[in-house]
């Protein structure tokens, strides 16, 4: 199972609710979905369901009497994603998604709800326990409903976190703007301050949620900094910069829906070329103590978002804690100095005061570092 997901405690069971979830995330990226559903019941089950196509329920090619979604089920990398261009930046770890799920779990049922047809189906580790069953529903009804329990003589817990799968899938609703996520745990599975319900919806992505963590944090200036950066076919940046009057800091960083805690490639890209541009534009407005700025002057004193979505990510490690990428740093570099030098430009009277502050701060710290 470590190869799949990681390792086999805590962090690999959480990563099946990841794989599960990508897959609806998926769908709505790709335009197919709106809404996805989470419930974290008593019996120790996980349910998922979106309103998208839905896994394919026809027969599969390959395999006369069996349909795709058997098929997808229970062959690991088979993948609901029979078409390359289809999916191309689903954060699931090598799309193994939900064949790895079933294989890990002590039971799972899968409906699939198309053309006002339910079909459902049961598994035991990995095999299928009953034939695909087909039954009525509503016409309007679409999309994949999964429900699982994972192994308990795999995982050395099979508790989950409320508090953990609070947050990271909330970052979900934030990080694909207007997906609509709402989220349930049975109460009696809490055991801190975690809500036992909400409804994720953030139509601005990380705008709002910046907002709403740091609101009332003061500001050196009352703007923010924001872009939405195209890099090549279907890849995008997204960046926020707020800076703060006391030192008091956060970087968050993401690719593909997958947080990125010990950086790498686009936070170092959106370090140097900040950097960059603040020196240019000290220069050309005279500023000339303005080459004395370090990054620390800027980023201990703001709250910082970077979050890249890119086909082939590579990261350091099977758990992706870091991205390593020297192309796309070269890139997003490029693109992100570009876009601050031009929103230093067009907001020149706050831009001014951030450079004074910043200054102000570099001389501080050579005067406190003589004491030292």
């Amino acid at each position: 199972p470590g190869m799949y997901i990681g390792n086999t405690n805590e962090e690999g069971l959480h990563h099946l609710v990841n794989e599960v979830l990508d897959n609806s995330i998926d769908e709505i990226v790709a335009g197919h979905a709106k809404n996805i559903s989470f419930y974290y019941a008593k019996d120790k089950s996980i349910t998922i369901k979106d309103d998208g196509r839905g896994i394919p329920v026809d027969f599969h090619p390959k395999y006369k009497n069996k349909r795709a979604l058997e098929i997808v089920l229970t062959t690991l990398h088979a993948g609901g994603k029979f078409s390359e261009s289809a999916y191309k930046t689903s954060g699931g770890l090598h799309g193994v998604g939900i064949s790895v799920v079933n294989a890990l779990s002590e039971r799972m049922e899968v409906k699939v709800y198309n053309k006002a047809k339910v079909y459902s189906q049961n598994y035991s580790r990995g095999l299928a326990k009953s034939k695909i069953t087909i039954g009525k529903c509503k016409k309007y009804l679409k999309g994949t409903e999964i429900r699982f329990i994972p192994d308990n003589e795999i995982f050395e817990i099979v508790m989950f976190s409320p508090k953990k799968l609070h947050s990271f899938i909330k970052m979900k609703a934030v990080l694909v703007k207007g997906a609509k996520i709402s989220f349930a745990v049975d109460k009696d599975l809490i055991h801190d301050t975690t809500p036992n319900h909400a409804e994720f919806y953030y139509p601005k992505g990380i705008v709002d949620l910046m907002k709403e963590n740091f609101e009332n944090r003061k500001k050196v200036i009352s703007k923010f900094f924001y872009a939405n950066l195209d890099l090549n076919s279907k890849e995008k940046c997204e960046i926020y910069i707020a800076f703060n009057e006391g030192q008091q800091s956060s970087m968050e960083s993401f690719c593909n829906t997958i947080k990125t805690p010990d950086g790498g490639s686009h936070e170092n890209a959106l370090k140097n070329s900040v950097m960059k541009s603040i020196k240019l534009y000290g220069k050309k407005n005279q500023l000339s103590k303005s080459v004395n700025v370090t990054p620390n002057d800027l980023f201990d004193f703001s709250d910082s978002f970077i979050y890249i979505f890119i086909n082939s990510p590579s990261f350091e490690g099977q758990t992706k804690k870091r991205i390593m990428m020297p192309k796309i740093q070269k890139q997003l570099e490029e693109k992100i100095q570009n876009q601050f030098l031009l929103w230093l430009n067009s907001n020149k009277k706050e831009s001014i005061k951030l450079l004074e502050t910043l200054i102000e701060r570099s001389l501080l710290r050579t005067d406190l570092s003589k004491f030292k």
